[in-house]
């Protein structure tokens, strides 16, 4: 058991901080700003993210269209791999209650830039594919 909890101190730093700086929202035009800090998604992260994007597809899945079901990815997945964000984004109930949707994917664009390089970092970019970093729904 402490093998697994050594690995973290093997692997690359499994947290990133990047900021959204003057991002404006297509529907109200406001501008957002602030600092996040994501996390790699362990296993139990992972199926806490599955288990929240089923909650907000309601088992509709077949007859969602896919926009909503990217929203509901997007959503899910952020909740659980952001660990720091502006009041905003928590005020916004994670992202869920925001008119912008380019904001919600601006920050979930910024943390698979992280995921893939960190990907990238273990395997070799030749090793990760682009659509192995993506999460779709």
């Amino acid at each position: 058991m402490n093998d697994v909890k050594d690995l973290k101190k093997s692997l690359p730093a499994m947290e990133n901080s990047f900021s959204l700086a003057a991002a404006e929202g297509i529907i109200t035009k406001k501008t957002y700003d602030g600092n996040f800090t994501c996390k790699i998604p362990n296993i139990k992260t992972q199926s806490l993210i599955e288990k929240h994007k089923a909650m907000l597809n309601g088992g509709l899945e077949p007859s969602l269209d896919f926009a909503t079901k990217h929203m509901h990815n997007m959503l899910a997945y952020l909740r659980y791999t952001l660990t720091e964000y502006p009041k905003w984004w928590k005020d916004a109930d994670m992202g869920y209650e925001l008119y912008d949707s380019n904001i919600v994917e601006e920050v979930y664009t910024k943390v698979l830039k992280f995921e893939k390089e960190w990907l990238e970092s273990i395997w070799g970019p030749e090793e990760v594919k682009p659509d192995e970093s993506e999460k779709s729904p």
